[in-house]
């Protein structure tokens, strides 16, 4: 997969204006994706994937400060609500995540688990529950003792609960999307 930058991009365009033939023979692909943050890599991984060659473009290349996928950490999470369709490209996201981190000469992926907590009868929380159970995705639920218990750093307030998802935890953004870049 070809990383193309800013002044890449405004030499190939300079260069197709001036020697259209030249330019031509250069470089020919069969997808172009603008843009390298999280979505773009892994698009331009699974059109590579599939056989194609691919030129990546960004402005500012792979896994710069400015995209939304920058930056360092990212929470990795299975529960939306009970939003079944989130949740399983999640549930796909995380697998493709967890891959790449096993290969990965420093790991992407940590699995530490992501707490939810609020107050006991919240809806969000309940039909996220819901859906935990129903895909058998392991989970603590915890009251507030659990809580405290659990994690005595924290302040828990009467009528909170939680769960822990156990599967989830932090990816590594940057590093991440820089990893998946050089996949091709």
């Amino acid at each position: 997969m070809m990383k193309i930058t800013r002044r890449a991009t405004i030499g190939l365009i300079a260069a197709a204006t001036v020697a259209p033939r030249a330019a031509a023979a250069a470089q020919v692909f069969d997808a172009a994706v603008i843009g390298a943050g999280v979505f773009g890599v892994w698009i331009a991984e699974r059109l590579q994937r599939a056989g194609l060659k691919v030129a990546l473009i960004d402005a500012y290349g792979v896994g710069h400060g400015r995209a939304s996928s920058g930056g360092e950490t990212r929470v990795t999470r299975y529960s939306y609500g009970g939003d079944a369709l989130y949740a399983e490209m999640a549930r796909e996201s995380l697998v493709a995540w967890k891959d790449v981190s096993a290969r990965a000469a420093t790991p992407i992926f940590h699995n530490t688990g992501v707490l939810w907590f609020s107050p006991e009868n919240d809806a969000y929380m309940a039909k996220s529950l819901a859906y935990l159970e129903a895909t058998k995705t392991p989970f603590k639920k915890l009251d507030r003792a659990g809580l405290e218990n659990a994690y005595p750093q924290m302040r828990f307030f009467d009528g909170e609960a939680g769960f822990l998802e156990e599967e989830t935890g932090a990816l590594v953004a940057g590093r991440g999307v820089q990893t998946v870049a050089g996949l091709g």
